[in-house]
């Protein structure tokens, strides 16, 4: 599940835009998909692919309950993401799966130069593979990996604290930028 605070993120450091044509892997309950179809808007699109028919049927209802239907340019399918890349051409790649270092070739050969991929990962042996993945594949620059916190705080009256409960961590979030087959990646990448 993403969490609302690293939905925004997601699609900022993604750089999601209107009109940009994404592929996302893990639709789980559709929050994120919802998130990436608003930002994509009307002239964009979401592929969304999901393993679990039960999480596909879930998100079904959840996104068409949200957003009163279906919006045309939002493909739900279940099926393994590996199996959909092949062929396509994306301007983003969002993925919430537990072994996303499997599909970074296939998702650098659907990427247009310069498309991002993003992966949001629970653990720092997941983040380290996924790492090593983009490194080793020469097809991906300007890796990044964050964590989102959010700090509420208290005002009565002239008291100003912060409030004694946060939400912590939830998620690695990873960014890396798709380069164009002839352009060699940064060597700090």
């Amino acid at each position: 599940m993403v969490y609302p605070k690293d939905l925004g993120a997601i699609v900022q450091w993604a750089d999601v835009a209107p009109g940009h044509r994404i592929a996302e892997a893990g639709t789980g309950s559709g929050a994120l998909t919802m998130a990436l179809i608003r930002a994509v808007g009307p002239a964009g699109s979401v592929l969304s692919v999901e393993r679990r028919p039960d999480h596909l049927q879930h998100a079904r209802r959840v996104v068409s309950r949200f957003l009163g239907g279906l919006p045309e340019n939002l493909h739900l399918v279940a099926g393994d993401i590996a199996d959909v890349l092949p062929g396509a051409e994306v301007d983003r790649v969002i993925l919430d799966l537990p072994e996303p270092w499997t599909i970074v070739d296939a998702a650098a050969r659907a990427l247009i130069p310069g498309g991002v991929l993003a992966a949001y990962l629970p653990t720092v042996p997941q983040v380290v593979h996924l790492h090593e993945a983009l490194r080793s594949s020469g097809r991906f620059t300007g890796l990044e990996t964050m964590e989102m916190f959010v700090r509420d705080w208290r005002l009565e009256g002239r008291s100003v604290r912060p409030a004694s409960q946060m939400v912590g961590h939830t998620g690695f979030l990873t960014f890396a930028r798709a380069t164009a087959d002839d352009i060699a990646p940064d060597a700090d990448s």
